[in-house]
């Protein structure tokens, strides 16, 4: 597993991580965007103080996303390549002290690979539909 910066080519790959159901199903935005507006996002993203991504690879081929928000991170992996310890890893690689996991709580998953990288529950955030 290697974490390499988020380039320009990887637009396509990205749209289709966000937008596969089982990932949106677990997303803070269930929404699905189109390709410009998903390109229009990660330009601002990648250009903003405090912001950066990186690709997850695994035997060179492109397989999630990790990153950051200021102190806030998440990670997506594509379904064939969960639970095969890549989160966790990608995590422990990217992330610092003081970083905050963003994941939902109905998130169990995500939850459990942050908590296997070294996060600790802190305290749960409400949100209102």
């Amino acid at each position: 597993m290697i974490l390499r910066e988020v380039k320009p080519d990887d637009m396509r790959f990205l749209y289709d991580l966000r937008n596969h159901p089982e990932i949106r199903a677990v997303s803070h935005s269930t929404k699905v965007f189109t390709y410009d507006e998903h390109c229009d996002w990660w330009r601002l993203k990648l250009t903003t103080r405090g912001c950066e991504a990186s690709i997850i690879e695994y035997e060179d081929k492109s397989v999630g996303v990790i990153r950051r928000n200021g102190e806030y991170i998440s990670i997506a992996i594509l379904p064939g390549y969960q639970n095969q310890g890549l989160g966790t890893k990608a995590i422990q690689a990217f992330s610092k002290k003081g970083d905050v996991a963003n994941a939902l709580c109905g998130n169990i998953r995500s939850i459990h690979t942050f908590e296997k990288a070294g996060f600790k529950k802190a305290y749960i955030v409400l949100i209102k539909d």
